[in-house]
């Protein structure tokens, strides 16, 4: 009987080769997809959080004023659609700027201290900021529902006559403010450096970012005193992967998640 020399056959090698070849296509394909879709959960991951820390702020705060002094009103359009940006929401704090203490009168109702302004706005520069110039378009709440790069902004303002813990409140208390729109001014990208020389304005800050929406209203059929919120934010590189991003409606579908709050103030 012949004995097979070592090695391998010509036969054996191809088979070998072709078998490593068709599993190096699979793992490729695998980790692809795979990356893909870690990427698209870290994207989706990244809105929620940004919803999250929207809504943590504003009930923190809008449950601390009153349904009678709580204002709304919508951000003038910064995009070339024309669409508003969103809404703006002010209301008064009794809540001591330095402590975060409540400040009460002596009969135990509120010593209002200052107006809290909430809005969303595009940022300057969003183009060199995100790579992408968001046409704009009017969506069905009025507002703009294709760019998902506005951000939400927190201002502190004490309007009029300085308002101080121990003043008088007969003389210096804070009144809620008629008229926001000063106040609802565009960053320099990230950047709150230059909103806290606007006149009036203690604190601004970027709450969130990734938005797309921010609709608020105040009271419903069943309760009155409610403060209704609706926040949407994008997963944006997500979203820009598969569609014309700042160009087509975003409000609902696959890349969006939103995040309703109904809120009660308490004063």
């Amino acid at each position: 009987m012949k004995r097979r020399s070592g090695g391998f056959s010509l036969i054996e090698v191809l088979l070998a080769s072709t078998l490593f070849a068709i599993l190096a296509v699979l793992s490729f394909v695998l980790l692809r997809r795979g990356s893909t879709l870690w990427r698209d959960l870290v994207e989706s991951e990244s809105a929620n959080l940004q919803l999250a820390k929207a809504a943590s702020r504003l009930r923190a705060e809008v449950v601390t004023t009153g349904i009678r002094h709580c204002a709304v009103g919508t951000v003038p359009a910064s995009l070339a659609g024309a669409a508003k940006d969103g809404s703006a929401l002010w209301f008064l704090s009794a809540l001591d700027p330095a402590t975060g203490e409540m400040v009460l009168k002596p009969d135990g109702t509120p010593f209002w201290q200052r107006n809290i302004v909430y809005y969303l706005v595009v940022p300057n520069y969003h183009q060199s900021l995100f790579g992408s110039d968001c046409a704009g378009g009017l969506g069905p709440n009025g507002c703009d529902d294709r760019c998902p790069h506005k951000v939400l902004i927190r201002k502190v303002v004490d309007s009029g006559v300085a308002t101080s813990p121990t003043g008088d409140p007969n003389t210096v208390e804070e009144k809620l403010l008629s008229d926001v729109t000063p106040y609802l001014t565009r960053p320099s990208g990230y950047d709150m450096a230059l909103m806290g020389a606007e006149a009036g304005v203690e604190r601004a800050e970027l709450i969130a970012t990734q938005l797309l929406w921010f609709e608020v209203k105040l009271g419903s059929a069943g309760l009155p005193a409610e403060v209704n919120i609706d926040l949407r934010a994008v997963a944006t590189k997500e979203a820009q992967s598969k569609i014309a991003l700042g160009s087509a409606p975003l409000s609902t579908g696959p890349y969006t998640t939103n995040r309703l709050l109904s809120i009660v103030p308490m004063n």
